[in-house]
């Protein structure tokens, strides 16, 4: 019998320890945060001092050419009036004059001693050595002025006299250059060439119309209007005008001035009967008409005087500028100075005549304000219109 084979033992294994890993040591956030902070301190620091330098240097800066003149590396130009830099060249400073200082630099003016010519709508100045020609006759309207000046040439070449002429200002409720239209203005040049027409041209300060043309000599007319009313100067252009006499006239034409004063037709409203217009309006005169004709005269200057008036016995035997009282009952008035009320006003009513058929229906007030309105009544309806027109007056 085998022997058994006594089992092989078996020697236990150890228990293993688990490997734990080593963690890194931690680090603190302190020092960083410490640095930021410090950064962020110096750059307030710095923005601050920036500031606080930049709030010095802006009180300290000048504010005057006196101080500018006293501040350390400013800089002084040469010119007069004299102009100051300050060194950072961000300001500038102008000398300041007295006005006696200030009419040093301006140029003498040659108007100084000019005559100066006016009415009761513009006024205009021109040379004390120029003459007034009163027999012109450049504008349809009338002349207001006409001045000259004559230019002595040689032997051989005769003497010229050289004119600028201001016309009569007219009223009228049309624009511009529909008035110009309608008055054929620019047909009127009889030349070779077309006349030009710009609206480049200022007259008494006003947007002005210039029509250059020839036709017997080449012109240059101005046109505006102004208040209601066109307004015009007409002079020679072109280049037979010498080139001094071209510049007086351009002087002459910068002193032309409106007259700023109350026209009479401001004091009071009305309502015109067809197809009356206003035709002048000054301050002593106001005009209505229809078809360039004056019909009714408004003035604060009575021209009629009732105790001078002549009989209607004597009417056949008037002079020029005579009036003679009418027959009241002729036209329908019961006397023949009648008692009327104009807007509340006092007022006398009466007929005249001043001879060629003239007939004129009067109306003077006897309280402020004091006017006369004078109307032609020598055709159909005239008078009836008339009466329109006083029964809408109302004073202002």
């Amino acid at each position: 019998m085998d022997n058994p084979i006594p089992p092989t033992s078996i020697a236990p294994t150890p228990p293993v320890s688990p490997v734990i890993p080593s963690l890194p040591p931690k680090s603190s956030l302190f020092p960083i945060f410490f640095v930021v902070l410090i950064l962020v301190l110096l750059a307030a620091t710095s923005v601050f001092a920036y500031q606080n330098w930049q709030l010095r240097q802006q009180l300290n800066a000048p504010t005057t050419y006196a101080e500018c003149i006293k501040t350390p590396g400013s800089i002084l130009q040469e010119s007069y009036p004299a102009t100051c830099i300050t060194k950072d060249g961000k300001r500038s400073f102008k000398q300041i004059l007295t006005d006696e200082e200030k009419k040093k630099l301006q140029p003498p003016d040659e108007t100084t001693n000019w005559k100066t010519y006016t009415d009761d709508d513009f006024s205009l100045q021109y040379p004390s050595e120029w003459k007034t020609n009163p027999g012109t006759n450049s504008f349809k309207q009338g002349d207001a002025i006409s001045i000259y000046t004559t230019v002595q040439y040689n032997a051989k070449v005769s003497n010229q006299n050289f004119l600028l002429t201001a016309a009569k200002p007219v009223q009228t409720t049309l624009g511009l250059r529909d008035w110009i239209d309608r008055e054929n203005i620019l047909t009127a040049y009889t030349g070779n060439e077309a006349p030009k027409l710009s609206k480049d041209a200022i007259l008494g300060g006003e947007p002005a119309v210039k029509i250059e043309g020839c036709g017997g000599g080449c012109f240059t007319f101005l046109y505006t209007k102004y208040n209601g009313k066109i307004y015009a100067v007409v002079y020679p252009s072109g280049g037979t005008v010498p080139e001094n006499i071209q510049k007086t006239f351009n002087q002459i034409l910068s002193t032309f001035k409106f007259i700023e004063n109350n026209p009479l037709n401001s004091t009071f409203s009305v309502t015109l009967p067809d197809p009356f217009q206003l035709m002048r309006s000054t301050k002593n005169i106001a005009s209505y008409g229809f078809d360039t004709v004056e019909y009714l005269v408004v003035t604060n200057i009575p021209t009629i005087n009732l105790k001078t008036l002549r009989p209607s016995t004597e009417c056949g035997n008037l002079t020029a500028g005579q009036f003679c009282l009418n027959d009241g009952k002729g036209w329908g008035q019961a006397k023949d100075i009648a008692d009327v009320i104009v807007d509340g006003i006092p007022a006398k009513s009466f007929y005249i005549s001043g001879g060629n058929d003239n007939a004129y229906h009067v109306v003077q007030t006897t309280q402020a304000p004091v006017l006369e309105f004078k109307m032609f009544v020598a055709g159909g309806g005239l008078d009836q219109r008339f009466q329109n027109f006083l029964a809408t007056i109302k004073f202002l």
